[in-house]
């Protein structure tokens, strides 16, 4: 349940910030630096990269082939962890709150959302100008989806919807403005998990950042039965391998069914949009390097034509500009300098051998907090 430190923040501020100005969904006279019209940001949950992409990076046993599959087909960061380390606390809330704000506001465990008991839940709440909704310019726009929540910026748990696995009711600048709120909504309607999403998402009025938290379900939290795994065990999921071939298989399939008719929509075929799924958290492993602090987890871009966009957009990212009144995060994990943007190293050939070339287009994301985070989103945009 964990998120990455200053990276989504990182490329949702590059990618926000830098979106065209759009007047259609087809419209393509793109100012100086914009690279995309839509960007889907879908967030699972606790399973590392090795759980994910199984003999890839060389791990077993393989129990999410849709998700290697799209790793095979677009671009999969190597190096993309969590802001967990080996002698960190684990939890979800924080790295959610680091997704949109930059910054764990003090939380060492799951609070509500204006808990009036918890300090770190009244720093965030009665903060001004301090997440991504914040700092998006006007032009941007955006909305959040939540599986099985039953109203606009519900506080409290509800079946398979939990907070704080929904950053955006932790700030009362959303919170309690009427406009923002009305763009913190369930996912669907009417018995349908998310057809709200894939409705906006085949319209001409598609936000620019579209933001879904699936269920606790879909995004591998929960061990779940019932018709199509939709009611909760109550049992988390976890590091164990005897829960994980429950929860894997579970979330993979449930990508299985939306990512398609998410790149099929009229927004990914007509406009220059992006998928990225990532998870909040790991197991405490990282392919290919030494250090036992690293908590990599799996992040793909899909949907990208041409592919150069992507790669313009991540050198992009390696400029010295830093995001203006940006925090450094307060839960530094190494001694080094926790500065925007993240260092990005873009590779001609896969790492793993296991991948070619001909199957993958690589993208390795060597940043020790995150590599990708809501506030760059704003820059590349």
């Amino acid at each position: 349940m964990s998120k990455r430190l200053l990276s989504l923040l990182t490329i949702f501020v590059v990618v926000l910030s830098t979106i065209a100005v759009l007047n259609t969904p087809m419209a393509h006279a793109v100012q100086s630096g914009k690279y995309f019209d839509n960007i889907v940001v879908i967030i699972m949950e606790n399973e590392g990269i090795c759980s994910i992409m199984g003999s890839v990076v060389g791990c077993t046993p393989n129990l999410a082939p849709y998700e290697i599959s799209l790793a095979q087909s677009w671009a999969l960061g190597t190096h993309y962890t969590s802001v967990n380390n080996s002698t960190s606390n684990s939890f979800s809330l924080k790295n959610y709150l680091v997704l949109l704000s930059g910054q764990t506001w003090g939380c060492t465990s799951e609070v509500q959302p204006n808990d009036t008991s918890s300090p770190c839940s009244m720093n965030a709440w009665t903060s001004a100008n301090s997440n991504l909704v914040d700092r998006l310019p006007s032009a941007i726009t955006w909305k959040a989806y939540m599986e099985n929540m039953t109203r606009n910026c519900q506080l409290t748990r509800s079946a398979t919807y939990v907070a704080d696995h929904d950053p955006f009711v932790y700030f009362n600048d959303i919170v309690g403005n009427p406009t923002r709120c009305g763009q913190v909504v369930p996912a669907g309607t009417s018995g349908s998990l998310d057809n709200t999403l894939l409705s906006d998402l085949n319209s001409a009025s598609a936000p620019n950042m579209m933001w879904l938290t699936p269920n606790l379900c879909d995004d591998m939290h929960d061990i779940c039965t019932g018709s199509n795994n939709q009611t909760s065990t109550g049992k988390t999921c976890g590091p164990d391998l005897s829960n994980q071939t429950i929860c894997v298989p579970q979330g993979d399939k449930s990508l299985k069914h939306l990512v398609p008719s998410i790149l099929s929509s009229y927004n990914f075929t007509h406009n220059r949009a992006a998928l990225f799924i990532t998870y909040d958290e790991g197991n405490g492993y990282c392919p290919n390097t030494s250090s036992s602090r690293d908590d990599c987890v799996y992040a793909v871009w899909a949907g990208l034509d041409p592919w150069q966009r992507l790669t313009t957009l991540l050198r992009q990212l390696t400029s010295p500009a830093i995001i203006p009144g940006l925090q450094r995060s307060k839960t530094t994990r190494d001694s080094e300098d926790h500065a925007l943007p993240m260092n990005v190293h873009l590779h001609q050939s896969c790492r793993n051998s296991s991948f070619q070339p001909s199957s993958c287009r690589p993208v390795h994301h060597r940043s020790r907090f995150c590599a990708l985070s809501l506030v760059a989103i704003q820059g590349i945009l």
